[in-house]
C-alpha cells in the first residue's frame, strides 16, 4: 500500500462511497466493497498469515536410493 498509492486512495474511494464517514464496515458491507475484497485476497496470497509448508521428521531410520536417514531428521 505504500508504494502503491493509487491503490490505496481508490480503495478508500471505495469504502466512502459505499459506507460515507458515519460509522464503520460492517460484514454486512462486503458484499458491496469489491475493491477493498480484491486488496484483502491479494494480501492474502502474497503474504499468508500461517506457513504453507510444515517441517517433516522421520519416526524411524530409514534408507533411500543407497541414502542413510536417520530419525530426527
Amino acid at each position: 500500500m505504500v508504494t502503491h498509492r493509487e491503490v490505496q486512495i481508490r480503495a478508500q474511494e471505495e469504502i466512502d462511497r459505499v459506507i460515507a464517514s458515519s460509522r464503520l464496515p460492517t460484514f454486512g458491507d462486503r458484499p458491496n466493497l469489491h475493491y477493498v475484497g480484491a486488496i484483502y485476497r491479494e494480501l492474502l496470497r502474497i503474504s499468508p498469515p500461517v506457513p504453507l509448508g510444515i517441517p517433516h521428521a522421520l519416526a524411524e531410520d530409514d534408507i533411500y536410493d543407497s541414502y542413510f536417514l536417520p530419525k530426527g531428521i
